[in-house]
């Protein structure tokens, strides 16, 4: 662990080992750290805007005084806190407030993604059974209105609330902290908030329960794991979605170790262009660059990631790697990130590995083993709960021991001695793995991702369980009309993949699909499809291919 803030004038680190909870350490900096800047945005004339601490907790307070007005009449659920739901697209400061605000409240934080379709939706409300929900965004209100069609009307009858922005609220007078619910000491295992899985891999989005320990110990804390200290530096948030995993997690951060995050300003519509997006990064001087692999490979173009060089990006072990080979070149240092919605953050913070920046090292102090799958010298993991890291949930019990098995697989470092030293890469999930019948289990994701390449592509998802060879379902971007020229550019790309894949894992041309527009691929939270979904829908096609 490396200690955060040491020779900083303006901020102090919450008190080590403590019982307090996200909402009592806000308390606690309101106190000792008033003056250090937690966010950073570019304003319209160009100057930057620094929110310190106690203009963005004591926003927070008046946004806990709103929401207790709103929900104060509903009963408490049965394990003392109700539910309240955040369906909202709306700009950083206003969703890491609103999510803070209801937790200081006393009430259970769901975020949902605004990408959630109202199946999805309204499974997850019968779930979670929430008292009110926060909607923002005209896409989110129209989705809740059809939600509401396939809802009981008991579980419709939750409130829906529009959420006040972070500017609308510094015109209202100051909430001073003795006006509020007293900040209640509750047990690491208590939920501190409630998240969704994606729906990658199921039907069904489902809900997954953040303890108070997981929060602090898998998230919050995690700069402390890091090699050097963070705390004053600023972190780039232009290239992640607030609301999902890490986007939700990172918002702590500030707090915790001191870090400034830097955001768009809340006039921004979002999502918004990779230009504008890379103008914010350089407007406000961010010495790390926190970025999902899609976003740099689709948004930012190489030439432009090159001039980033003073700043290290962060992101998934799914990036390009050419892309990635071409930044590591330009001494860009790059880092994976690896980690679980249900584990918390599993590598220490921002550690790269150089030119293996494809690999990662567990961080020291997990208590795992490795899960040998029975070919292709492939494993996966299971960690154990420990006093400081506390999984959702255990689902294998290895020795009389229960622990979290993730679905993720993974190899080791071909170099021996890196291989000894615990470098090792994501090779995919065993829910995307394709059992060929004959006998062979390919990993579709880097054949999709080398489609999707291709400028007419907007999604690929490889086919052929149970069947000789895979084949590919296209669907193309926006606009475009199938034709002969169309296609023939498309199998030009898959061709060039032929050439340097497997012959048992090639494509032919016989079966590449296009999609049908009136069937676009169900998405999921993350914006990718949903490949059990997509293979039901196109069952009948696939099967005719063959």
């Amino acid at each position: 662990m490396t200690p955060q803030g040491l020779a900083s004038e303006t901020w102090s680190p919450p008190p080590p080992d403590s019982a307090l909870t996200l909402p009592g350490i806000l308390d606690f900096q309101l106190t000792h750290s008033p003056d250090h800047v937690a966010y950073v945005y570019e304003d319209a004339d160009g100057t930057l805007v620094r929110i310190l601490y106690r203009q963005f907790i004591g926003t927070v307070y008046k946004a806990c005084a709103a929401i207790l007005r709103d929900v104060e009449f509903f009963q408490k659920t049965q394990d003392g806190k109700a539910v309240v739901a955040v369906f909202a697209n709306t700009d950083s400061l206003t969703y890491s407030m609103l999510v803070t605000a209801i937790m200081r409240a006393g009430f259970t934080p769901f975020c949902i993604s605004p990408r959630s379709a109202a199946p999805s939706l309204a499974n997850l409300l019968r779930q979670t059974k929430p008292v009110a929900i926060y909607v923002a965004g005209e896409a989110a209100k129209q989705e809740l209105a059809r939600t509401w069609e396939l809802l009981e009307s008991t579980d419709s009858r939750i409130r829906v609330f529009t959420p006040p922005t972070f500017d609308e609220l510094q015109d209202l007078d100051a909430v001073e902290q003795g006006a509020l619910p007293q900040v209640k000491t509750e047990s690491g295992d208590a939920t501190a908030l409630i998240l969704h899985s994606s729906g990658s891999t199921s039907i069904f989005t489902k809900p997954v329960y953040i303890s108070h320990t997981l929060l602090l110990n898998g998230y919050a804390l995690r700069p402390w794991t890091g090699a050097e200290d963070y705390c004053g530096k600023t972190i780039s948030f232009h290239a992640t979605p607030n609301f999902h995993g890490i986007g939700v997690f990172a918002y702590t951060w500030p707090f915790t170790s001191g870090i400034t995050i830097a955001v768009f300003n809340p006039e921004i519509q979002l999502p918004a262009a990779p230009e504008t997006a890379l103008a914010a990064i350089r407007s406000t001087n961010s010495d790390i660059v926190l970025a999902t692999p899609m976003y740099i490979e689709a948004s930012f173009p190489v030439n432009h990631l090159l001039r980033l060089t003073l700043h290290r990006t962060f992101v998934g072990a799914a990036l390009n790697k050419r892309v990635g080979d071409l930044l590591v070149k330009n001494k860009v240092p790059l880092c994976s990130y690896y980690g679980s919605m249900e584990t918390g953050i599993l590598v220490p913070f921002f550690q790269s590995h150089g030119v293996d920046w494809e690999y990662i090292t567990l961080s020291p102090g997990l208590d795992y083993t490795l899960v040998p799958e029975e070919e292709g010298g492939l494993f996966s993991l299971v960690f154990f709960p420990t006093d400081r890291f506390a999984p959702c949930w255990t689902n294998l019990t290895l020795d009389e021991r229960a622990g979290c098995h993730l679905s993720d697989l993974f190899e080791a470092h071909p170099d021996p001695d890196k291989a000894k030293a615990g470098l090792i890469r994501l090779h995919g999930r065993k829910d995307d793995q394709i059992n060929l019948s004959t006998g062979a289990k390919m990993n579709p994701v880097p054949t999709e991702l080398q489609i999707m390449r291709h400028h007419d592509v907007e999604y690929a998802v490889v086919f052929g369980v149970g069947k000789p060879s895979p084949g590919v379902l296209i669907q193309l971007k926006s606009g475009l009309v199938p034709s002969a020229e169309l296609m023939d550019g498309i199998w030009v790309t898959i061709s060039e993949l032929n050439q340097s894949s497997p012959t048992h894992f090639r494509i032919s041309r016989s079966l590449v699909l296009l999609s049908d527009p009136g069937r676009p691929f169900s998405l999921s939270s993350k914006g990718v499809p949903r490949r059990r979904v997509v293979y039901q829908d196109y069952e009948k096609d696939i099967e005719a291919a063959y």
